[in-house]
This record gives structure tokens, C-alpha cells and sequence, in this order.
């Protein structure tokens, strides 16, 4: 565990925000953020997210925290899941890169570097949402304690890029296609308030 200060007050809100404990029940979730999405031909599809497992509304500071990849669900229209049959793929998977603002009680903030991983993933062939599920993981850092009571934030930066893969149907072979999501205007992009006590 590292010692205690301001820095390790933040990289210890960092291990929370990639912990794999983002959820529904914590207070200030949203259910959802939809995404702009910029990839070739899919672009102008819009790509909604969703946090699937979870950070408890409260922690207790001065306690180590244990990492662990959270559950995500990435949704999208079936017009990519036809543009991908079109185009004679039938599996795809994804990597996205993301940063997150960890902000504590005393406004101390840092910004936290989070992957998403989507593992390979069949293409439907029927009608209605694409759901692909995968895992966030914070990309390193210390394990520390939480610290300074009250609410801690956890917000997403609007801007993200990655990569989507495409197999091919015909043969298996891999087509990166590099990808940028932006946040759709309007929406808040806090993921998760978290009380410390």
C-alpha cells in the first residue's frame, strides 16, 4: 500500500474509477452515454455505453483497494452488424483507450488512463441492437489507500479513439480499422459519485 498525500489520494480514486467496480447502484450513475462514432463506414452510427458491474456507493479511506476489470456493455445499431456481413466479416472485437477525471472532496483531481477491451465477438445476423460486452481496466498505476472524506467523482473525457477489428468471414484474417468516439453534446460525463468516509 502506498503512503499517504495528496498524490496518493488521487491514484488511490484512480483504482477505484478502474477497479472493475462501476455500477448502477453507486450514487450519480448513468445508465447510459451515447458516443458519436467515427470508423470508416460506420461512421455516423452512435454508440451507447453502459457500465455493467460495480462500485460501491461508499468506501471507508485509509483501506486498500483491489483491482479488478469492470463489466461494459458497448450497444450499436444493426446497420453495423449489416455493414459488416455486407463487407463479408462475420466477428469483430475492439479496443478503446479512455481517460478518466477522478476529483475528491478537496478537489484534488487526476487524470487516469482506462482500456477497454472487447473481445472477439460473432456478428448477429438478425434484426436489432448490436451488444457487445467486454472489460475496463485501469492501464497501471499503484494500488494506494483511499483518502480525504466526502464525495469523490468519477467523470469520462469526452474524446476517445481505438481500434475495431473485423475478421474475415471467408478466411478469419484481421482488418484493424482505426475508430474516434466523441461524447454526444448535452450529457453529463460523470460515471460514478463515491463517498469516502
Amino acid at each position: 500500500m502506498a503512503p499517504f498525500g495528496r498524490r496518493t489520494a488521487l491514484r488511490g480514486a484512480a483504482v477505484l474509477a478502474g477497479s472493475g467496480l462501476l455500477t448502477g447502484a453507486a450514487a450519480g450513475v448513468l445508465d447510459e452515454l451515447r458516443w458519436d462514432l467515427d470508423a470508416g463506414p460506420m461512421s455516423g452510427e452512435v454508440l451507447r455505453t453502459r457500465i455493467l458491474s460495480g462500485i460501491p456507493a461508499s468506501v471507508a479511506y485509509g483501506q486498500p483497494v483491489t483491482l479488478g476489470p469492470v463489466t461494459v456493455q458497448l450497444i450499436c445499431s444493426d446497420q453495423v452488424s449489416a455493414g459488416a456481413w455486407a463487407t463479408g466479416h462475420n466477428v469483430l472485437s475492439a479496443v478503446f483507450p479512455v481517460t478518466v477525471v477522478v476529483t475528491d472532496a478537496r478537489g484534488l483531481s487526476g487524470r487516469f488512463g482506462v482500456d477497454v477491451t472487447i473481445p472477439r465477438t460473432p456478428v448477429p445476423v438478425e434484426e436489432g441492437d448490436f451488444v457487445l460486452t467486454g472489460t475496463a481496466t485501469l492501464s497501471g498505476g499503484n494500488t494506494p489507500a483511499a483518502r480525504n472524506p466526502g464525495p469523490m467523482t468519477v467523470a469520462v473525457e469526452p474524446a476517445a479513439s481505438g481500434f475495431v477489428v473485423l475478421y474475415s468471414a471467408r478466411t478469419g484474417e484481421a482488418e484493424p480499422l482505426e475508430c474516434w468516439l466523441r461524447l454526444q453534446p448535452g450529457q453529463d460525463p460523470l460515471l460514478a459519485t463515491i463517498e469516502v468516509h
